[in-house]
């Protein structure tokens, strides 16, 4: 989750970010891989809260089988 002030930073197009919501100065993404590109895109924005949680393993664990189903 990230609170910011001002216009909303551009995480569409940033490699390893999935599932982008915002509105009313509170953004959330899903980060898969290397964060550096998430932390550039944010750099210039005026963020007021960060909040980075793992990702659970139920969740990792569901992704992993459809993944491997898909191939």
């Amino acid at each position: 989750m990230i609170r910011f002030t001002g216009p909303p930073p551009k995480l569409e197009t940033v490699p390893g970010i999935t599932k982008v919501e915002h509105g009313d100065g509170i953004m959330t993404c899903l980060v898969e891989g290397n964060v550096r590109p998430f932390l550039a895109a944010i750099a210039g924005t005026d963020v007021t809260d960060l909040a980075i949680e793992p990702a659970r393993l139920e969740e990792a664990f569901l992704e992993f089988y459809d993944e491997a189903a898909a191939t």
